[in-house]
């Protein structure tokens, strides 16, 4: 698991630490809409995320398996062959995942939790010649109920985010990844 540096523990740390206070930097440079867009995101739900830097350590090794699977896959021969042991272990994660206590209904755990799946099963999808029959089934997501008294604030409703299966990249890696910085 990754240590925590600097006093930071959570997502709202980090969003104290590293992006609130950097506008003055970002409005000298140009073509930045796409930062803007994941920052309107982040400082709407910033305070509304209670996930610590614990779970999103074990959501980023999961995704760097499925990072893994991708980076060996030959799209030219839609060859999967050589991704069958990261799919393996990418399932033994999952199932970890999955029955892990913070894996509670409707939380931003659960919700990449889901797009982790999500994008698994797509990735077996574009393997031809039948080689992701090998590949091992994932189990149904059982995210623990929440009760309105106990974890009436870890429930959070994302309305306003698209919430779909799409790829790896527009959802998990700007999230995630920002927590792998040294």
């Amino acid at each position: 698991n990754y240590q925590t540096k600097n006093q930071i523990n959570n997502l709202n740390d980090f969003h104290n630490k590293y992006i609130k206070d950097i506008e003055n930097y970002i409005v000298k440079r140009p073509n930045i809409e796409a930062y803007n867009s994941y920052k309107d995101i982040i400082d709407k739900k910033q305070n509304s995320v209670p996930i610590g830097i614990k779970e999103i350590s074990k959501l980023y090794e999961a995704l760097k398996i499925l990072c893994n699977m991708q980076n060996k896959y030959e799209k030219s021969t839609s060859n999967c062959t050589k991704c069958l042991e990261e799919a393996n272990n990418f399932a033994v994660k999952y199932n970890d995942l999955n029955s892990d206590s913070n894996h509670i209904e409707g939380s931003l755990y659960s919700k990449m939790l889901s797009t982790l799946s999500n994008d698994y099963d797509d990735f077996k999808n574009k393997c031809g010649n039948g080689q992701s029959k090998k590949f091992p089934s994932l189990s149904q997501i059982t995210p623990q109920k929440s009760s309105a008294d106990t974890y009436g604030q870890i429930a959070i409703q994302y309305s306003d985010v698209e919430t779909s299966s799409s790829s790896i990249a527009s959802k998990l890696i700007p999230g995630l990844l920002t927590f792998a910085i040294p």
